[in-house]
């Protein structure tokens, strides 16, 4: 478990002091253009050329820039626009792949092939929504050619959000798909536990963990082709007009994290960029919010829930990053978050996540009131039964202690040659204002490179120490190292 040393502020500036920011003097050499989306970052590659005697003294970081044109971020763009216009706007705003509802495509129409094609032309791939939870029962759902012959289309999206009484007529697909499409991707957003809430669709000696590890076992470990674990969870909300964090957030992304490395998958969560509902009109903080804390647990892709804006019906959309045609004010803080998450990607998507752990700092009062929702989060963290929730730092051989006087989160991540990196994040609602201070000791280390927010730095350490400054929902990615 992680180590905890009370810190002052004056100690924390000083050494802020010693660490200015200095943007990497290769700056330019590790530029990553978000072009080439066609690459799949399910094949990760080994860092094969880096051969250290200890963990993190790398002689050069070469070998990890020779992926930065190979390895991207997917970036789904759930109800996309259906003309060419908004296609476009998509693919500039950082999307790497559509997933086609009936809006757009239909389901087995031959304006799919269309949509498809259309897409081809701005760069993107599609995955056609060709199921619904009325189709299940078909038996041709996967028969049109261009679904197998359109290069941009690298799998189908089948049914959206199903519950546990509905897993065996999925999982009645998945022989079908593989003898029809069986090199492309099977996707199927799964509930978040907030979907227990119809109790009478979810028994009662269903767990969470269940339903999620019935997913994997019926549908994802039979797949001959890509795996993706996806569901969505929607942490920021209001309540009487407050600002709420889901206390399940955490505990469900653990839930895909573990699964998805259990089951050799890539994790892919929706984030929520709409207007909408109890969802209050996105900031770039809270959109930073949702996607750091997804790569808290390893999850590396996301969807953008969504693109265009449905029409309000049992659900109420008021604004998305699409409406009538144009742009919105949500539009440019979906590309930034994109644009962030997208550059220099290629560093952490050749880590493989191992766990997390959290951080609640002693000087915190643990009824204060400001960070109640944050704090029934993580105690519903440290309450679960899995190894993934309690990173054992004593196993590290790079990382001492670690420090913070915020929420804070922490995981723990290693390449093909046992290298460490990390990734924080000060777990605080985006409405709080000010900075949280995270300081870290390492064991050997004079150099760090940190990504934050779409910039990288390469700081020189004083003493093997970092610290650093994150704004309420900010995370940080973390490589140290001794050269």
């Amino acid at each position: 478990m992680s180590k905890f040393r009370p810190i002052t502020s004056t100690k924390l500036f000083s050494r802020i002091a010693l660490l200015t920011p200095l943007l990497a003097s290769c700056g330019n050499t590790f530029s990553s253009s978000s072009e080439n989306t066609k690459t799949s970052t399910t094949e990760l590659s080994s860092v094969s050329s880096l051969s250290s005697p200890h963990p993190n003294d790398l002689a050069s970081l070469l070998p990890y820039e020779a992926k930065k044109d190979t390895l991207k971020r997917r970036i789904f763009g759930y109800y996309p626009p259906a003309d060419k216009a908004g296609v476009i706007a998509a693919k500039e705003a950082g999307i790497t792949d559509l997933i086609a509802t009936p809006w757009a495509c239909g389901y087995l129409e031959e304006r799919g092939e269309h949509y498809a094609s259309m897409a081809q032309e701005a760069g993107l791939n599609v995955f056609p929504y060709i199921g619904s939870k009325e189709a299940l029962s078909q038996t041709d759902l996967f028969s049109p050619s261009w679904l197998k012959n359109q290069s941009n289309v690298p799998g189908v999206y089948l049914c959206d959000e199903p519950f546990p009484d509905e897993m065996d007529q999925l999982a009645a697909q998945v022989d079908s798909f593989n003898q029809t499409l069986p090199n492309k991707a099977f996707l199927s957003c799964l509930l978040d536990p907030g979907g227990m809430a119809f109790t009478s669709r979810w028994p009662s000696s269903v767990s969470y963990d269940d339903y999620v590890n019935s997913y994997c076992e019926k549908v994802l470990d039979r797949l001959t082709g890509p795996k993706w674990l996806m569901g969505d969870t929607y942490p920021l909300s209001t309540l009487e007009g407050k600002p709420v964090i889901a206390s399940h957030h955490l505990s469900t992304l653990t839930s895909w994290g573990a699964a998805a490395k259990m089951h050799g998958a890539e994790a892919n969560v929706c984030l929520m960029a709409d207007d909408a509902m109890i969802f209050e009109n996105p900031t770039i903080g809270s959109l930073r919010f949702q996607a750091n804390a997804c790569q808290a647990f390893g999850i590396q892709h996301y969807t953008i829930y969504t693109v265009d804006t449905p029409p309000s019906g049992v659900e109420e959309y008021r604004k998305a990053m699409w409406q009538n045609g144009g742009k919105t004010s949500i539009y440019p803080l979906v590309k930034q978050l994109n644009d962030e998450n997208q550059a220099y990607a290629y560093l952490p998507l050749q880590f493989r996540y191992d766990a997390t752990t959290s951080l609640w700092p002693l000087a915190l009062k643990q009824d204060d009131v400001g960070y109640r929702y944050e704090k029934a989060a993580i105690a519903a963290l440290n309450a679960l039964d899995k190894p993934e929730a309690h990173l054992d730092l004593t196993n590290s051989k790079v990382l001492k202690t670690w420090e913070s006087d915020v929420p804070s989160l922490l995981a723990r991540y290693v390449d093909a040659n046992q290298n460490e990196a990390f990734f924080a994040m000060n777990y605080s609602s985006p409405h709080h204002t000010g900075n949280g201070f995270l300081t870290f000791s390492f064991e050997r280390a004079n150099h760090a490179i940190v990504l934050r927010s779409g910039q990288y730095y390469d700081f020189a350490l004083s003493s093997s120490e970092l610290s650093l400054s994150l704004l309420a929902g900010e995370g940080a990615f973390i490589l140290p190292y001794f050269a």
